[in-house]
């Protein structure tokens, strides 16, 4: 019995480390959909001519 015990513990051990792991690529997964939303949004691909750099787009969007 103990030996059952012991096994049913551990188990759920590597479960609950899994489990975190998990949680935190969906957190991520939130976090990078959120901000390509934002980005989306309020910074939207300027019309530029030909030949031209946006600089002001470019760095503002580096920095987020």
């Amino acid at each position: 019995m103990k030996f059952l015990f012991a096994f049913v513990l551990v188990y759920r051990s590597e479960y609950s480390a899994f489990w975190k792991c998990v949680q935190a690529a969906a957190a991520y997964l939130v976090t990078q959909l959120c901000k390509m939303l934002f980005l989306a949004t309020f910074f939207p691909a300027s019309d530029i001519v030909v030949g031209q750099f946006d600089i002001l787009g470019v760095s503002i969007s580096i920095k987020l």
